[in-house]
């Protein structure tokens, strides 16, 4: 939703059209809605969402519908229709499954950071270098998801790697017994 909304707030004129101003006000409706259920568990979130999200987006859909016809295909307003039309059905999933975001901003703030180092990453070194970093990347942020110290969970793999089998070393299973207290609160 967060690149769907964004095409139609680059024309600056979008927020000034009576349909455009009721229609950024149904998207921060659905994201009050996520605000309420953040903490909810994802079958709540399911079923709140195809109560009180599912006619909003339907709504917003119509709206789309209704208005791509009167704007020319290469003007601003009419490609973000068109860019939010052709990525409707990828965004409404959300409604369906309460363990999506209605967006994956929380996604590229967390590799934000590697796209910024991506011209010094053109230098690495080798293609073997690449993909190791590219594993400390990946465990790094999903240690992060998970709120746990990625040092505190490579330390832990480290030393247990000899005694352990590989999948009593996977991050969540390592979660519960680094910090067991944050699982048994989750529970």
């Amino acid at each position: 939703m967060a690149h769907i909304r964004r095409k139609f707030l680059l024309d600056e004129g979008f927020t000034n059209l009576a349909w455009g101003k009721e229609w950024i006000g149904l998207i921060q409706d659905l994201y009050q809605l996520e605000r309420e259920l953040a903490n909810a568990p994802p079958e709540e979130r399911q079923r709140r969402r195809q109560e009180k999200a599912k006619p909003i987006v339907d709504q917003l859909k119509q709206t789309l519908i209704s208005q791509k016809h009167k704007y020319r295909p290469k003007s601003a307003i009419g490609e973000a229709i068109t860019y939010a039309l052709n990525e409707w059905e990828g965004f409404a999933r959300y409604l369906d499954d309460g363990k999506l975001e209605i967006d994956n901003n929380g996604v590229e703030n967390a590799i934000r950071p590697t796209k910024l180092g991506a011209k010094n990453h053109l230098f690495i070194g080798s293609a073997e270098a690449g993909e190791n970093s590219a594993i400390l990347y990946t465990l790094i942020e999903n240690c992060r998801a998970l709120r746990l110290n990625p040092r505190d969970y490579l330390e832990y793999v480290i030393k247990a790697k000899a005694s352990k089998e590989s999948e009593e070393l996977t991050l969540a299973k390592v979660q519960a017994i680094l910090n067991p207290t944050l699982m048994q609160a989750a529970a």
